[in-house]
């Protein structure tokens, strides 16, 4: 909905909320030259457009760690759910000085789907992209104005990362999801009370191929390597285990007993 259209819709149904939307990292990159940025563009928001800072590749990771912080309108449709507000984020490779710009991937959200889900962190696959790399955001959406009676659309999980950190954020969410009703209701329950979701087909696939490992991957080496790192948190060892970036030594006799095993 443009800006005009928004104007003739009654004041009854407009939703304000304050938008934070954490830009932290592009992983998994294979180039290793150039600077690197993102163009953003919020639909109905009152800054619609931002870039972040140029930042250099380094170990195959692009670091920006940019905050996004802005506040729209959402529109309630007449059938009660939240219309769409699009958050669009388009990755640059900036070559040269600047005289040649190329187009790594971008990203298409719809932020009305994190309405009531408290601060989110994911991992997201970059769409019409060559290359298989992950944008990490951190989103949070908070309520300012208007009415609180209405639905919230459910979250499409498509373009969510699934690899193995993927895993442990999915578990993360479900955690969220059970907490977030008892935190959110206190100031907003009508619309939590009608929230409805489409997971139920998705997250049982999901688990199920996931969770298909080898018993020494799942169990052994696994629980080896996570005895020797300190205090490092099993995330953000996971993370860099499946990135390659992990520096683990491991006891060469306990290695033999698993390879036994």
């Amino acid at each position: 909905m443009d800006s005009l259209s928004l104007l003739l819709v009654p004041k009854n149904r407009k939703v304000e909320f304050e938008i934070e939307v954490l830009i932290q990292e592009l992983a998994n990159v294979p180039l290793v030259t150039g600077l690197y940025y993102v163009k953003l563009r919020l639909q109905n928001g009152e800054k619609p457009n931002a870039v972040t800072s140029r930042a250099p590749i380094k170990d195959h990771s692009v670091v920006w760690n940019y905050k996004l912080e802005n506040f729209a309108q959402i529109v309630i449709g007449k059938d009660g759910v939240l219309m769409p507000c699009e958050l669009n984020l388009k990755i640059k490779q900036e070559l040269n000085g600047g005289k040649e710009i190329n187009n790594i991937g971008k990203l298409s959200l719809n932020l009305s789907e994190y309405v009531g889900l408290n601060e989110m962190t994911r991992r997201y696959l970059l769409q019409d992209s060559k290359i298989n790399s992950t944008l990490k955001l951190t989103i949070n959406m908070k309520q300012t104005m208007g009415n609180s009676s209405y639905k919230v659309p459910p979250l499409k999980k498509t373009q969510i990362f699934g690899g193995i950190a993927g895993v442990i954020s999915e578990q993360s969410e479900r955690q969220d999801d059970e907490r977030s009703p008892r935190a959110f209701r206190s100031s907003f329950s009508p619309h939590y009370m009608n929230r409805s979701r489409s997971n139920s087909s998705f997250r049982p696939a999901y688990y199920a191929q996931a969770t298909h490992v080898t018993p020494i991957t799942s169990s052994l080496v696994t629980n080896s390597l996570l005895r020797k790192v300190g205090d490092k948190s099993p995330t953000h060892v996971v993370e860099e285990i499946f990135m390659g970036t992990a520096v683990l030594h491991a006891d060469e006799e306990e290695n033999d007993d698993i390879m036994k095993e």
